[in-house]
């Protein structure tokens, strides 16, 4: 009897996923509509199985405890995306491996990702890593943003909206520090990703901690509206379910 309503739960909520426009970005099932990219052995090498899916979940890092250095890399969306609103639920596994060992677990989800694979791609990344989830870089200083802060002569920009005295800055470097820290290092964990035209919102477990507008190529400030959606692996090993997007007009 519970396994049965266990299933009848699961039908109302993919029921009511649909009903309000969400898409599996993920099934759960294969990787089909990904590729693997790892930092030396390149595109579609995963000889030592990084990523997996398991019990309809993301294992990333699934392999033996060891003490070798790992590769670093990413798994990463075939099309790209503009306008759109993505989720997905996170949660930490035990394993750390070198050259991260005895450092906090690091993941991340780029998006707007563009151009040549490489670690790491031109993209922004929502920060995953424990207690700095929904931080925002802008990786290889390829991309620019505009946002408000709460200082400008701070070192370390943190994101303040305006309505409570954040002030207006542009980026000049490839870090931006989230609002507040909204992340669990024990439990599953909520994100969502919305880009809006060349805007994007980090929120963590419902709490808005990054806002940026204006994204825009340093080289000749072309707005970044459209790219790949990837998700990082740093020699931690996690999970990722429900995996889901949805169009925003």
């Amino acid at each position: 009897m519970c396994e049965l309503s266990g299933h009848r739960d699961d039908d109302l909520k993919k029921g009511m996923a649909a009903k309000e426009g969400w898409e599996p970005l993920f099934d759960g099932k294969d990787l089909k509509g990904f590729y693997t990219f790892l930092q030396r052995s390149g595109k579609n090498v995963d000889t030592a199985g990084i990523f997996k899916v398991e019990d309809g979940m993301l294992h990333i890092m699934a392999i033996p405890q060891t003490s070798a250095v790992q590769e670093t890399g990413y798994l990463c969306t075939e099309k790209e995306y503009g306008n759109f609103d993505l989720r997905f639920e996170y949660k930490w596994g035990e394993k750390k491996f070198a050259p991260r060992a005895n450092q906090p677990r690091d993941s991340g989800c780029h998006y707007l990702l563009t151009g040549t694979d490489k670690v790491w791609a031109d993209a922004l990344e929502c920060q995953i890593q424990e207690g700095e989830t929904g931080d925002m870089y802008l990786l290889n200083g390829a991309y620019q943003a505009k946002t408000t802060v709460k200082s400008v002569t701070d070192r370390d920009k943190v994101y303040l909206p305006a309505a409570v005295g954040g002030v207006e800055w542009t980026t000049g470097g490839t870090h931006l520090v989230r609002s507040t820290t909204a992340d669990s290092a024990t439990d599953w964990n909520k994100v969502e990703v919305i880009v809006e035209g060349n805007s994007s919102t980090h929120i963590v477990n419902g709490k808005t901690v990054m806002h940026v507008t204006d994204i825009a190529r340093r080289s000749d400030k072309t707005p970044v509206m459209m790219g790949r959606i990837a998700f990082q692996e740093e020699a931690a090993e996690m999970w990722y379910r429900n995996i889901e997007i949805r169009p925003v007009k």
